[in-house]
């Protein structure tokens, strides 16, 4: 028997503290860089400012955002994800427990092979991000319980009985993507985006 769970961090960006952002790009820079102290401290400033400088336009109003990072803002993603790697650290022993754990960005996903192996690993996180004022949400599926699905990403893991693994895996495709068209043959992409990519067809 095992657990298959699926963790999202509710509203990461706009959530985000600005003081964790700053910590996590300390500790980054200091124990993931070779830049001396004097340039660690200039990047964490020129980080500041661009956070509080940024200007967004909607309609004809322009807005400052005072509170968390900017969705889709040059240096976001980056941002996020040393915020959430910094926010995991304090229980990296715990997430050792998992039969697999992976994240991207905010996206969590692991295995557990207990029922308490599984809460402590839920629990040392949902503490970890209230710690720094976020909230989680999760999605589980149970071997055990012989049906049930979890996503992940684009990726549906589904519990069966017909396989030695227990589950399988499915495209996923949400809600708001079906339907959905990826690039038009006639568009000016280069030919080499055209060889990875989905073909709308004519």
């Amino acid at each position: 028997m095992f657990y298959i769970v699926a963790a999202d961090v509710k509203a990461l960006y706009p959530s985000l503290r600005r003081d964790t952002v700053t910590k996590a790009l300390e500790c980054a820079l200091e124990k993931h860089s070779n830049f001396n102290t004097n340039a660690q401290n200039i990047i964490v400033k020129l980080n500041e400012i661009c956070l509080n400088n940024v200007v967004t336009q909607y309609g004809d109003q322009l807005y400052t955002q005072n509170n968390g990072i900017v969705t889709g803002d040059n240096q976001s993603v980056s941002l996020a994800n040393i915020a959430v790697h910094y926010i995991l650290q304090p229980i990296a022993g715990v997430l050792r427990e998992t039969a697999l754990f992976r994240r991207f960005i905010d996206d969590i996903i692991w295995i557990a092979t207990s029922k308490l192996s599984n809460e402590n690993i839920r629990q040392a996180l949902t503490s970890a991000f209230a710690n720094s004022g976020l909230e989680l949400t999760f999605r589980q599926a149970c071997t055990a319980d012989k049906k049930g699905e979890v996503e992940f990403l684009d990726v549906n893991h589904c519990i069966t009985t017909d396989d030695d693994f227990g589950f399988v895996t499915k495209d996923f495709v949400k809600p708001t993507a079906e339907g959905r068209q990826f690039i038009n043959v006639k568009s000016h992409h280069p030919q080499s985006t055209f060889k990875s990519s989905y073909l709308e067809k004519q």
